[in-house]
């Protein structure tokens, strides 16, 4: 929640520093509830979201800080290492429990088949976006600029705003897309269009397997 008078304020249990830690658990939870009850959604529009990789994340493994815990727990006595033991039942439990936390992009969201990842803007800088460090978003954001700076079709994609950022998460959005693909094409699902908003309109794909404009 954001506030005129304040700053974002965070209405789960997840805590300020969420995004930084990679933790999308809160996130991931609630997409894959509200994918429960939109089996029909065909049109996904994310345009400005920040917690697109919620759509694919799932848990890390916990087994390695339980096994730290348990050699700790050795040094302390049968007491302390009965309580690992029941800290390590809870940490298995959970880790079940979380296996999908996420929504079902074979399964509740079969049928998406376009998925809008724009952020709401792109950075203009071209000095800025040089002296960056090299990187595959950086390169093709610089080849775009380029070719499209001057173009008035794109004027309302412009923005202002922290070209690293803009960049470190166009690189989660990126990703993100790749493993949507990735599953539906393990499970021969449908195919699905991520647009990141690059281009003048929709691409997205017929039923003969070929694309239009839209």
């Amino acid at each position: 929640m954001v506030s005129k008078h304040g700053g974002a304020v965070a209405l789960g249990g997840s805590h300020f520093y969420s995004e930084l830690d990679g933790d999308w658990h809160e996130a991931a939870n609630i997409l894959r509830r509200l994918s429960k009850n939109t089996y029909c959604l065909q049109w996904l529009d994310l345009e400005g979201c920040a917690w697109i990789q919620a759509l694919t994340w799932e848990p890390e493994d916990t087994s390695s800080s339980t096994t730290r815990r348990t050699t700790r727990a050795r040094g302390l006595g049968h007491a302390a290492l009965a309580d690992s033991g029941n800290r390590r039942r809870a940490d298995a439990a959970w880790e079940a429990s979380a296996a999908h936390v996420g929504p079902d992009w074979n399964g509740a969201w079969r049928q998406v088949e376009y998925i809008n990842m724009f952020q709401g803007w792109m950075p203009r800088d071209v000095q800025r976006v040089q002296s960056m460090p090299a990187g595959y978003v950086n390169v093709q954001l610089l080849s775009w600029l380029r070719e499209h700076g001057d173009d008035e079709a794109y004027a309302d994609k412009w923005g202002d705003g922290s070209v690293s950022d803009w960049v470190e998460r166009e690189k989660g959005c990126r990703s993100t897309g790749v493993e949507i693909l990735r599953r539906r094409r393990k499970w021969e699902g449908r195919w699905v269009c991520v647009d990141h908003g690059w281009e003048v309109g929709v691409r997205v794909r017929r039923g003969d397997g070929e694309g239009e404009d839209e």
